[in-house]
């Protein structure tokens, strides 16, 4: 072992893991570009970040790999309908407009690392009383309270600092639903689906008021007391709208910045599904790449039955004491598939998850598929986007059958 990696505190594996935890926290993806670190951090705080990342990697291609294992839990499933899908999953408890323009093919991606939560390096849930502070607006010197006379608008200046891609799926999914009713433009920091979906969305030009989703919501218990001063600090004294399900009916809100994760019981959804599908479905040229070549290496043209299958594992066996990150077995997996195999057409199975050799392995009976296999993966004009995870997320989406983990990337 190089005698620098004996010094460390730290192993360099472990470092990476706190990067990739960092990255998460600024509401960027694992194999985000320089250029995405620069627009969130700055060019000089961007190099500095991206160098130590790769310091780090040399260091840890010399040191020893480790692996952790599964966590059981309980077997009840949750089935959802309204859907072309059957899904079913564990059960547990200032107004102006911008075209979205495709990726630079010259950004080079940051290498994916494998992520693991573990409790040393877990960040503290106070981090999110800095939420506020990392959220850009085109013009910070404008009061929350300050007057505002133009058309309606809503904005979301946290969107990305509260998780990654399903979570962001489901936050955008309620501003566009409660725009619907109230006609009030949506406002949003720039994000990777912007390109992916061809939306529009002008990023978030003046702070209003808050509005923050009721805390008795499950997805919401993570907001501190801290930050909830901090909160009702920003709206000067005033009171702090707390809002649930039945605000996409009453839509009594607007010139608001809204908080929050809205995983609300999909009925509430129910009314906007069809702006729902027409928001998330990708530009033409992306979907039109990705069907053909699920047609074809997939689903036999139109003569295999596919059976899609994610599990989320990596971080999620390692976050201490959270039912958020609750890791089903495969076992449970194993028995459905053993279940529902024999009733239906030249089945197929699609694979996704984050560790993917693991679920190969479990799943060798079934010669399982995954994205790579099938070549679902981006185009070039979009590598460098960030959005490496999107061939195994439309391609579930695609699924004629599809069990999903405790997580919102699947779900979504």
């Amino acid at each position: 072992m190089n005698p620098q990696m004996q010094q460390l505190p730290m192993q360099p594996q472990e470092v990476l893991n706190v990067v990739d935890i960092l990255y998460e926290a600024a509401g960027l993806q694992p194999d985000a570009t320089e250029d995405q670190l620069a627009k969130r951090l700055g060019p000089n705080a961007a190099t500095r970040v991206h160098q130590f990342a790769e310091a780090m990697r040399f260091l840890a291609d010399e040191s020893p790999e480790s692996s952790d294992g599964v966590v059981p839990g309980s077997d009840n499933y949750l089935s959802m309908s309204d859907s072309d899908t059957d899904v079913r999953v564990p059960d547990i408890d200032v107004s102006k407009k911008r075209k979205a323009s495709l990726p630079d093919e010259s950004l080079v991606a940051r290498p994916k690392v494998q992520k693991a939560y573990k409790s040393e390096t877990e960040i503290a849930l106070s981090r999110i009383l800095d939420l506020g502070k990392v959220a850009k607006v085109a013009h910070p010197e404008i009061e929350p309270s300050a007057p505002y006379s133009g058309p309606p608008i809503i904005t979301m200046t946290g969107f990305g600092e509260l998780g990654r891609w399903g979570n962001q799926l489901l936050q955008y999914m309620f501003l566009k639903a409660y725009s619907s009713r109230t006609g009030a433009e949506v406002q949003v920091p720039d994000w990777v689906g912007a390109t992916l979906f061809g939306l529009d969305d002008e990023p978030v030009q003046r702070r209003f008021p808050a509005a923050v989703e009721n805390p008795g919501m499950k997805a919401n218990s993570t907001f501190t007391d801290d930050f909830i001063d901090y909160i009702r600090a920003s709206n000067k004294g005033r009171e702090v709208p707390e809002i649930g399900p039945d605000v996409l009916e009453t839509a009594d809100l607007d010139q608001v910045d809204f908080w929050g994760w809205f995983q609300w019981p999909t009925k509430h959804y129910k009314p906007f599904e069809a702006l729902i599908r027409d928001t998330f479905t990708p530009i033409p040229s992306l979907r039109a790449h990705f069907d053909k070549v699920i047609e074809k290496n997939l689903r036999g043209d139109g003569k295999r039955t596919v059976v899609g299958l994610h599990l989320r594992l990596g971080d999620y066996k390692n976050i201490a004491a959270s039912s958020f990150g609750y890791c089903a077995p495969t076992s449970w997996y194993l028995e459905w598939l053993e279940e529902i195999w024999p009733t239906l057409e030249n089945p197929v199975l699609f694979v996704a998850s984050d560790e993917i050799d693991t679920v190969l392995r479990d799943f060798a009976a079934y010669k399982p598929v995954t994205a790579d296999m099938i070549s679902a993966t981006l185009p070039n004009s979009f590598k460098g986007s960030g959005a490496g995870f999107f061939g195994d997320w439309y391609t579930l989406t695609q699924c004629d059958v599809v069990a999903i983990s405790n997580s919102t990337f699947s779900f979504t």
